[in-house]
């Protein structure tokens, strides 16, 4: 199985999927999700999830990964851009809250 997204080129999620974009919630936490397309899911797969965990934010959580998003029961193949806020055919949270670290 491979899960690819082309909001991340290089390693490097892109600016408009995070601080430097321009879709925030009430706490100022960036809610623009990536795309994510899935291709080679074995046979028979029900649905996916998805944990999107950030291991490099030790230094700025006090030693623990930080955990963007959550995201199950998703039942295709494909997730256009922000479809965390606008899908209703799969359960999702954007669970991190960056004013917690302030």
């Amino acid at each position: 199985m491979i899960a690819t997204s082309a909001g991340i080129i290089n390693g490097i999620i892109q600016d408009q999927y995070g601080s430097r974009g321009e879709h925030f919630n009430e706490n100022g936490v960036p809610t623009f999700s990536l795309p994510l397309k899935i291709e080679n899911a074995p046979v028979n797969t029900a649905s996916f999830a998805i944990v999107l965990e950030d291991k490099d934010a030790y230094p700025v959580t006090g030693g623990f990964a930080w955990t963007h998003w959550l995201a199950a029961n998703i039942t295709r193949s494909e997730l256009k851009d922000n479809e965390s806020q606008t899908a209703e055919d799969f359960i999702h949270r954007n669970i991190s809250d960056i004013a917690l670290l302030k």
